[in-house]
């Protein structure tokens, strides 16, 4: 009788709210409200609707809408015209949303949303019940390229998604912008952009057409490896593995051998179709490099402690032709072995930098050096802070 009641008074309540924004569900529960410009009821089928800036509270979700309408019956709600549903602090945009408040099921015949690093859309698209931890689509388009046009996508027929772990895929096409490149019947895509296959094609004027490859796996508790393989239509191929620490990974410049070899098929050509001499460089190239640090004799807790920070290259142009990103950083990486010794007072090194790539220029020299925290000297009331140098023969 209570729930009837109700349902009569808020029909009463939505006549004399009609155009105005009104509190369509707050009679029938305290747990979902429906807010519009337009709302009305009906008590005979238990369908509330709403018009115009639609804005609807359930719990933890929450959908906006040009239109929707609550069944009170079934728990559907039905959200039409530029609908975004957010759940479990997951955003999903579409057309046409259906979300269940009984199942916790989410429906759509269209969805555009993101689990980064992969952008994705799909024509058939459900959600399991609960918590969203399954999501199941067809005709599926998805990019990891944050743009508004992308330079690659991949097509699937349908796909699974698993948020925060995989994404399984059937029936996969690679474009590269409208054209297709590869097919693939199967693929497993691990949602930790560091782990599993990871592709990237395109084209630029330096490179030509290419496809870069990347395959991450754990060796261990605590390495990181990252392989590739890589392909481009101008400049040939290149392989390359880059070993992580996981002990190191607050600091970026620790824990890391990175290793890489090309074939470079045009050696010559620079950036902006630029020439070189051919005694500056061939087609073998590479690039070493080892950033680490050693404690002696160990464990982490000692004061005492060596560090690298090595890269050795094949030529000048290795870092601009190929690792661009780290060539703007660090255009001529540094060569040095620190030996380092930390005390409450004061913290001592001896760094040795060494000529690794001849077509640099820097200085070979030994150097000491003694940071001093504030200190007392002896028992006087003179105190001393400073940095002391000297660089040895």
């Amino acid at each position: 009788m209570k729930l009837a009641l109700s349902l009569a008074s808020c029909a009463l309540l939505l006549s004399a709210n009609a155009h105005g924004q009104a509190d369509v569900l707050g009679a029938l529960t305290s747990n979902i409200n429906i807010e519009g410009m337009e709302t009305g009821f009906d008590p005979m089928t238990g369908v509330a609707t709403a018009k115009g800036d639609v804005h609807i509270k359930y719990e933890d979700v929450e959908i906006k809408a040009g239109q929707a309408e609550y069944n009170a019956n079934t728990g559907d709600v039905v959200a039409r015209e530029n609908v975004t549903v957010v759940k479990d602090g997951e955003i999903f945009r579409g057309e046409n949303i259906i979300y269940n408040v009984k199942t916790e099921e989410l429906k759509a015949n269209s969805v555009r949303s993101s689990l980064p690093p992969i952008f994705y859309q799909t024509d058939g698209f459900k959600t399991n019940s609960g918590k969203v931890d399954r999501i199941d689509g067809t005709n599926a388009w998805f990019t990891t390229h944050d743009s508004q046009v992308q330079n690659y996508r991949i097509r699937a027929k349908s796909i699974t998604i698993y948020p925060g772990d995989r994404v399984i895929m059937k029936g996969v096409k690679v474009y590269a912008g409208k054209t297709p490149v590869f097919w693939f019947p199967y693929i497993v895509q691990p949602l930790d952009d560091e782990l599993g296959y990871f592709f990237q094609p395109g084209y630029t004027s330096q490179w030509g057409a290419f496809l870069l490859n990347q395959y991450g796996v754990m060796h261990g508790d605590h390495t990181l490896a990252k392989y590739h393989l890589d392909l481009r239509s101008s400049r040939g191929i290149g392989i390359g593995a880059d070993f992580y620490s996981e002990k190191w990974r607050k600091n970026p410049h620790i824990g890391q051998l990175k290793l890489y070899y090309a074939y470079d098929t045009d050696p010559l050509t620079g950036v902006n179709d630029s020439t070189r001499s051919d005694a500056l460089v061939d087609e073998n190239r590479y690039r070493v490099g080892f950033q680490h640090r050693i404690y002696i004799p160990g464990p982490q807790e000692s004061t005492w402690y060596l560090d690298f920070d090595l890269t050795k290259l094949s030529d000048e142009f290795m870092l601009e032709d190929y690792f661009l990103n780290d060539f703007r950083l660090e255009p001529q990486p540094d060569n040095i072995v620190n030996l380092v010794k930390r005390d409450d007072r004061f913290t001592a090194s001896l760094l040795a930098r060494m000529q690794l790539n001849e077509f640099y220029h820097a200085d070979e020299r030994v150097e000491l050096a003694f940071d001093f925290t504030r200190s007392r000297i002896l028992n006087t009331n003179i105190y001393y802070q400073g940095e002391t140098s000297l660089v040895l023969p």
